[in-house]
Formats: C-alpha cells, structure tokens, sequence
C-alpha cells in the first residue's frame, strides 16, 4: 500500500511503479528526432506617445467696469518763495547737524597742504573740505548752465527763422 511518504518516481514494490504516477521515459528514442525547443519571445508593443495634460477650461472674464474718475484735487501751484523758504529750512538743519561736528571733533590734527604745514580742529578741517567741495560744484553746475542758456537762444533763434 502507498503511503502519503512516497516520493515520485520511487516504487512501492520491487521495480513496479505505482498506479499514482504517470511513467516518463527518460532514455530519448535514437529513431526519432524531435525538433529543439526555442523560447518564443514576448511581443514588443509600442508605448504609447505621452499625453499632455488637458487645460482647465477657460472661463469667460465678465468685461471690466471702468472706474469712475475721481475728481482731481487742484494742486497747489508750486512758488519761487515756497521753494526758497523749504531750501532755507533744509539749509539750517544742516548747519546745526554740522556745528554739533565741529564742536564734537575739537582734536587739533597736523596738515600739510604742498609746502604749507598747520594744525586746525578737525571739525573745522573737514568744514572747510565741505565748503570747497560745494564751491567746486556749484562753479561746474554755472557752466552747465550758461552752455544749455546758449543752447536754448541758439534754438530760439532758428525757430524764429522760419516763422
């Protein structure tokens, strides 16, 4: 009797296979040619092209309402004496801001100016370098400007040319 042990291809008997297994000839036949196995390949399919996303659908905008204008305040017309007296306060503030220098940097310091050697305050010094500097641009800003004067007559005077 076969026990559930049995292992395939063994017999239970002496030689006799049992009735279970199916009997497989394992000696190939020398009459007959059987042709080779060759794996068949899988298909090749094509990937697919990828798709681009679809866009958010487009919404019609509703047409714009113009605004209202406002009314446009009058501007306050802009006078020489206005401005004169604004560039005097500017002018001031300044002049306090720099006398607080000049009395905070009292250090007496060394100069040399080309074969000239004195001392000053340092306050005083850089005062002096200011005053110079805004001399400086105050002569090249009236150069400009009498070159652009000229300029303007030049302009004038051809335009009234041909009138």
């Amino acid at each position: 009797m076969p026990s559930d042990l049995d292992r395939p291809g063994e017999s239970t008997s002496a030689g006799a296979p049992s009735a279970k297994e199916p009997i497989v000839d394992t000696q190939p036949d020398a009459d007959v040619m059987t042709p080779p196995v060759l794996p068949i390949p899988a298909p090749v399919l094509p990937t697919p092209a990828p798709v681009p996303p679809t866009p958010a659908p487009v919404l019609p905008t509703p047409a714009p309402v113009p605004p209202t204008p406002a009314p446009v305040p009058q501007a306050k017309k802009r006078s020489f004496s206005r401005a004169a007296w604004f560039a005097l306060i500017v002018g001031a503030i300044v002049l306090i801001f720099l006398l607080v220098f000049v009395v905070q940097n009292d250090v007496r310091t060394l100069f040399t100016f080309w074969a000239w050697t004195f001392t000053l305050p340092l306050g005083v010094a850089v005062l002096f370098a200011a005053i110079a500097g805004a001399l400086v641009t105050a002569m090249v800003g009236t150069a400009r400007m009498f070159v652009l004067g000229r300029s303007v007559r030049t302009l004038e005077h051809q335009r009234d040319k041909t009138r």
